[in-house]
């Protein structure tokens, strides 16, 4: 007989999907805030550069202000109102969607430089 308090009270491990099966949900996650950053890029960041504003540029590439105590009693932690805190071509707005989408295309295989 099967003994189904064990089954299920053990340790289950949930599968981690990765590559295809994960990337219409990256896309749907990412892509916002990478094209977002693109269309910034295009507009408003080369405008800055031309006129050497750095201040502005100094304002769009500021990432979020790090956590306080203050933002541990909010709802969300804080995270929404530190994110509308960064810069448009922030590393925290962009490029870590684009890292992370990316991340969606590796292979969890063990590289042969690692082995050695």
């Amino acid at each position: 007989s099967i003994n189904f308090a064990a089954i299920l009270t053990s340790n289950v491990n949930t599968a981690q999907a990765r590559g295809r099966a994960t990337l219409d949900q990256a896309y749907e996650r990412y892509t916002p805030r990478i094209v977002a950053g693109g269309e910034f890029f295009i507009r408003d960041f080369k405008k800055l550069i031309e006129k050497n504003d750095w201040p502005g540029i100094k304002a769009a590439t500021s990432d979020p202000p790090k956590k306080s105590k203050q933002d541990r009693s909010k709802i969300d932690g804080g995270i929404a109102e530190r994110a509308a805190l960064a810069g448009k071509f922030s590393d925290a707005r962009v490029l870590v969607a684009a890292d992370l989408f990316a991340s969606t295309f590796s292979d969890n295989s063990i590289s042969p430089k690692t082995k050695k």
